[in-house]
């Protein structure tokens, strides 16, 4: 098991405001029928996750495309898969594959964290942090899936107790004025979202550990 630095609900009330206040509306971009909302949901999501600058303008912008405009028909593609029968582990592989021809960059996290947006349940968001945390080898997703649902089920319950909490608790969330208790109960009740809970959990832990290797300390 994991050694812990931090609180299950601090993940839990930082999850929350990333949902409601920036991940939902990417979400529900991505499902656009209209690919120019589906550009502006991508063009959001690159921003939120920081990527950008690893998407070189030169292989879209450069070839008469609009900003991250190639990157439309995978979501395209992926929206018809069916998350029950997907091996994430091949689909998330194949999508980085996509994005590095693209972009020439491996696209690792990307790849997870755009077919998480899009599907939520059953993709894993794979983040180097939460890599270090579960200490598996860097860009080995199988590896790191394993890991991360292994040390899940062990926080399952508690991370499920620690979430119920916050249904009464949207004036602490950015955007909690346009909600109401019941949109955040109905959400905080959902599995996806103890998963990414445990996601932003082991995002958090990885940066002491981070901190310690660089002062030696492991």
């Amino acid at each position: 098991m994991v050694n812990r630095y931090t609180p299950f609900e601090f993940a839990s009330l930082r999850f929350a405001e990333f949902w409601f206040c920036d991940e939902r509306r990417c979400h529900v971009g991505l499902w656009s029928n209209d690919s120019e909302e589906i550009l502006k949901a991508l063009r959001r999501a690159v921003a939120y996750f920081r990527v950008a600058r690893n998407l070189p303008k030169s292989q879209d912008e450069g070839r008469d495309m609009r900003r991250f405009e190639p990157l439309v028909p995978l979501i395209e593609h992926a929206r018809t898969l069916n998350p029950a029968d997907a091996d994430i582990v091949d689909v998330v592989t194949s999508t980085m594959i996509k994005i590095n021809e693209i972009y020439g960059f491996k696209a690792l996290s990307l790849a997870s964290k755009l077919l998480w947006l899009l599907h939520k349940d059953p993709f894993i968001v794979y983040d180097n942090q939460a890599r270090i945390t579960l200490g598996t080898v860097e860009g080995d997703y199988a590896s790191f899936i394993r890991n991360w649902q292994r040390e899940f089920e062990l926080h399952r319950h508690e991370i499920q107790a620690v979430s119920s909490k916050l249904a009464n608790l949207r004036l602490y969330l950015r955007c909690g004025t346009g909600l109401s208790n019941s949109d955040l109960k109905d959400v905080v009740e959902q599995e996806w979202f103890w998963k990414r809970v445990f996601d932003i959990w082991l995002w958090a832990e990885g940066a002491p550990r981070i901190r310690e290797s660089v002062n030696g300390q492991v």
